[in-house]
């Protein structure tokens, strides 16, 4: 069962964090993850990009966050052909599996305690549509905002050192795409709507001039089915990755964590981002092409080149 964790959806009843600062979700997806003593979680990893002042990407690496949804024995990762597919395919409840969205095995949507609840709480608080707070993680990716923690309560058997916290935002300067809230109906004079600024007619515009001739299209590889431009600027960027990284081993998980930050320092079109990253995710084509860099292919694992 598809289920969302807006403000509506929740019920009552990580190792790794981003502290309090700019960023953006550059990624996110859906994982099981085992958390300390806690056993198993499923929830939405998300990876954040930490922004400077300015809101540009600094030289950090990009920091992982798994937001729980609750343990595997309730929910599990699933793969949706579409955002709003309302029948995804259950992944199931191992370690690492990686899907787009999540499932209730119970059919009960995650508890209002829950960090991913709560993150989805502080969204919808600050402007976000709750459409999109419907456990598909890509509806995250692009958003950039001041993020902070909320101190939680200690559940039974916490042991942790430090108070327990969660992920939330307090101020959202970039939504994702189509994420942004309608703003709040007209103010009302007296019960009835204010009525309209009366405006002088504008004068006529003259009709546009007539479009250019569209640009020929990019040659496409025949192995590939993407632009030669595309693979062209993908083979740059895994070389930058190497350059980083020498005699490093990166596993393909690691290497996909890493291609975030590369793509933001060497490819300042931010249209080729999503095709780019979509050929270097290919296995065939990443193995063939690491292979044919000098780095040592093993199956998951790849060891880049000493300097």
């Amino acid at each position: 069962m598809r289920v969302g964790y807006d403000i509506d959806s929740q019920s009552s009843g990580s190792l790794f964090r981003f502290e309090e600062g700019n960023g953006e979700i550059v990624d996110a997806w859906v994982t099981n993850e085992i958390v300390q003593e806690y056993g198993t979680k499923c929830g939405i990893m998300v990876s954040v990009q930490r922004l400077d002042k300015n809101w540009k990407a600094t030289d950090d690496e990009p920091i992982n966050e798994l937001l729980s949804v609750g343990p595997v024995d309730k929910f599990h990762p699933a793969q949706a052909d579409t955002p709003d597919d309302k029948d995804p395919q259950d992944l199931g409840s191992d370690d690492d599996v990686r899907g787009n969205c999540f499932i209730a095995v119970g059919g009960k949507a995650p508890d209002r305690k829950a960090k991913i609840s709560i993150f989805g709480k502080s969204l919808q608080e600050k402007g976000m549509k709750p459409e999109l707070l419907n456990g598909y993680a890509p509806n995250l990716i692009g958003l950039k905002a001041h993020f902070g923690r909320q101190v939680l309560e200690k559940g039974e058997g916490y042991t942790g050192k430090n108070d327990p916290t969660a992920l939330i935002v307090h101020k959202i300067v970039t939504y994702p795409k189509g994420g942004k809230a309608p703003a709040p109906a007209k103010a009302v004079v007296n019960g009835a709507p204010r009525p309209a600024t009366r405006q002088a007619a504008k004068p006529a515009v003259p009709a546009p001039a007539a479009a250019p001739a569209a640009a020929p299209e990019p040659p496409v590889s025949a192995d590939t089915g993407v632009g030669a431009e595309v693979e062209e600027t993908a083979l740059g960027v895994l070389a930058y990755i190497g350059e980083q990284n020498p005699g490093q081993v990166l596993t393909r998980q690691k290497l996909y964590t890493k291609l975030v930050t590369a793509l933001l320092r060497q490819v300042p079109d931010k249209n080729q981002h999503k095709p780019v990253s979509t050929i270097i995710k290919n296995p065939d084509w990443l193995d063939a092409q690491l292979a044919e860099l000098g780095w040592n292919v093993a199956g998951d694992n790849f060891t880049v080149p000493a300097a």
